[in-house]
């Protein structure tokens, strides 16, 4: 909860975790319901927001970032109650004016509101918010988590009463059973999950929190299109990158991918896939502008230069003056940034990728194995030469190279990742040999 604001007690008995849209007339209701739990049973209870602006919702991100940018300045859940009350003019004025107006009326320094709206640490931020509620198998708002405990959409305050009531009968029978006040909320996180297992058993409802593969494969096929660099034929590994060019995580990641290109020249090539996030708004046409510029030759010199301006990408005619800075035609490259396919492009990544489960960004399968986030490069290391060692084995038994060889260490990884979650023991065939890889 490190990045999310906190109403109330920190110390609270009973912690709510709220999944909010800004845009979205139903949690305003919910928001009003809080207040309500707020005043009844005030030390006792603590809420935390969490972004989830909805896909449809189209001011909903920059409202967000308001209420993040207002939060800098001390005035987060004064600007959230705005917010709402104001839900109406989203789509009647100017975000950037209405949003500003609303700062001055709080008192803020508005210039330094301005530019905090600004900060990509937001979208981060957002993006998490996201990724979690999605985790937890959020898809419209609002939801709330009552020490765990999940009541979906704008519920009757009888309702949480009844939820509170119950956790605060449990935290007190904990305490005086000699837990420590520090771990109350852990624990009671902890019992509510056993508690909903327990249910799921006697035939209740699937619980909404739900235990993730430690290990999930899937086949990410490369098409003649993607962007591709690293070994061109004797490739032993597969790294497919699904990225949104104004991710702040995905730039630390594409920093992370040109380590391991020095480190593995000869044996790991590097696939690009386009996944722009709904609330980046200078993602889509970033990626537009990639693949033009690939149209070009020159793809991944502007990978590199759209994360090395990042900050840069809201200012006008940017994606223009990087092309004349690789030294484009910028006719043709202007031409093709607009053109159908190349949007369509995008899309057709974009909706891959979440067919193999991305939801936020980075996303990376290596040889089809999916690690999620802006990892360490150790993490990365570690895998790989797994990866290598089974590719070499492969396609020694098989003489297997390029696509197929790919195909059978994903299937392989596949099967692998299979007997591992269900507790058997791999067969011989998905086991690594003990053979070194060669160059």
């Amino acid at each position: 909860m490190a990045d999310s604001y906190i109403a109330g007690n920190l110390d609270a008995a009973v912690t709510i975790v709220v999944f909010s849209d800004f845009q979205c007339p139903f949690c305003a209701r919910g928001g009003q319901t809080l207040d309500q739990v707020r005043k009844k049973y005030g030390d006792q209870v603590r809420v935390v927001f969490k972004h989830f602006p909805l896909p449809f919702h189209q001011q909903a991100p920059a409202a967000s970032r308001a209420a993040l940018a207002a939060g800098e300045q001390g005035k987060f859940w004064q600007m959230h109650d705005l917010l709402y009350a104001n839900m109406q003019r989203f789509n009647q004025e100017d975000m950037g004016g209405l949003t500003s107006s609303m700062a001055e009326d709080l008192g803020l320094d508005v210039a330094r509101f301005q530019a905090d709206m600004a900060n990509p640490a937001y979208d981060a931020i957002i993006a998490r918010d996201l990724t979690l509620g999605q985790d937890l198998g959020i898809r419209g708002t609002p939801q709330f988590f009552i020490n765990g405990r999940h009541i979906k959409g704008a519920q009757p305050l009888a309702m949480f009463e009844a939820v509170i009531a119950d956790e605060l009968e449990g935290v007190r029978t904990a305490l005086a059973e000699g837990l420590d006040p520090a771990l109350v909320y852990a624990k009671r996180l902890e019992a509510n999950f056993e508690a909903a297992i327990e249910d799921d058993r006697k035939g209740a409802p699937v619980p909404v929190i739900q235990k993730a593969p430690s290990r999930v494969v899937h086949m990410v096929p490369v098409h003649s299109k993607d962007a591709v660099k690293g070994a061109k034929t004797d490739y032993l590994v597969t790294i497919v990158e699904y990225s949104s060019f104004q991710c702040p995580f995905c730039e630390r990641g594409a920093a992370t991918l040109r380590e391991l290109e020095a480190k593995y020249p000869k044996n790991v090539r590097f696939v690009f896939k386009h996944f722009p996030l709904p609330f980046h708004q200078h993602s889509e046409p970033a990626s537009r502008a990639a693949i033009a510029a690939g149209e070009q030759g020159k793809f991944w010199p502007m990978y590199d230069l759209l994360y090395a301006r990042q900050r840069e990408l809201s200012q006008e005619g940017i994606f223009e003056e990087m092309a004349e800075q690789l030294g484009l035609k910028l006719g043709k490259f202007k031409e093709d940034m607009a053109a159908a396919a190349t949007v369509d492009r995008v899309k057709q990544d974009h909706a891959a990728g979440s067919t193999v489960g991305v939801r936020g960004t980075p996303g990376y399968f290596v040889n089809g194995v999916s690690l999620i986030g802006a990892k360490p490069i150790a993490e990365f290391v570690q895998e790989i030469d797994q990866q290598i060692e089974i590719a070499t084995r492969i396609k020694k038994e098989k003489k297997l190279k390029g696509e197929a060889l790919y195909a059978a260490v994903v299937e392989h990884n596949k099967a692998l990742a299979n007997a591992l979650e269900h507790g058997g023991e791999p067969t011989p065939e998905a086991r690594p040999s003990d053979e070194a890889p060669g160059d």
